[in-house]
């Protein structure tokens, strides 16, 4: 950490930023003062001298966000708002969804197929412990995600791609997560006559059966309306993954 005094403030746009109440990091408690997000810095206003700023200026590598007093509302600071916030934090409480170092959850971001399926297997209730082995070539044998994209395809649940890979860096489709999702939860039938219920889901797509299965089962309500569409290209988000299995789980209508 250190200090530092801002001369001359002309071309610092203050709306340009992000603003929280201000972290004390050394006492570990919220101030009233203000605070400003630049450059990956959280920069606190100590002291104002007529257009002079005392300022603290903490990298955000560096605030111990465990012992932090949190400004913000719920297990995260960046889903404040969102509509995805109530699932989140019911998926979080129950230990399914996990987020980053610095309390973020990240919920605008796509998910991707490892933590995808680290979600689902948690959903599951299913704790399965590493045995050294894969089931796809481009998994580590060490890898954090392995146990539970191992333990998905022994229940059928993925079958990986052609080529014996899992990319589990990839993203997930819309789609393609309902797919995920009907056959992980017993619960759910595949409709054996898809209606072509949603416009920009013919009956006659791969995953129009477990699309429409979520969708007598209120578990999702589309993406637009007149005509009623489901969006199956677009990429699932982090915020509307928790939001899919917070409403499977019953957590949130």
């Amino acid at each position: 950490m250190r200090d530092s005094t801002c001369i001359d403030c002309s071309n610092i746009h203050l709306d340009d930023h992000q603003f929280y109440p201000a972290i004390d990091v050394l006492k570990r408690s919220t101030r009233e003062e203000e605070s400003l997000l630049i450059e990956g810095n959280l920069v606190s206003i100590d002291e104002r001298v007529s257009d002079a700023f005392k300022v603290t200026v903490t990298p955000y590598a560096e605030i111990d966000w465990d012992t932090t007093t949190p400004w913000w509302e719920g297990h995260f600071r960046d889903d404040d708002g969102s509509v995805h916030e109530g699932a989140i934090n019911a998926l979080a409480e129950r230990g399914i969804a996990d987020g980053y170092a610095d309390k973020t959850f990240n919920p605008n971001a796509a998910i991707t197929r490892a933590d995808m399926a680290v979600m689902l297997t948690r959903a599951l209730g299913a704790d399965p412990e590493s045995n050294g082995d894969s089931r796809f070539t481009d998994i580590a044998s060490d890898a954090p995600y392995g146990p539970a994209v191992n333990h998905l395809a022994s229940i059928g649940v993925t079958r990986g791609y052609a080529d014996g890979t899992f990319k589990p860096d990839a993203p997930v489709t819309r789609a393609q997560f309902a797919s995920f999702i009907v056959r992980a939860f017993p619960q759910f039938t595949p409709a054996e006559e898809p209606a072509g219920v949603f416009a920009d889901v013919p009956a006659s797509a791969t995953h129009a059966a477990t699309v429409e299965a979520l969708y007598e089962a209120e578990v999702t309500r589309g993406c637009g309306t007149e005509p009623l569409r489901y969006c199956p290209s677009n990429l699932v988000k982090r915020g509307q993954a928790a939001s899919f299995l917070a409403r499977v789980l019953g957590l949130t209508s």
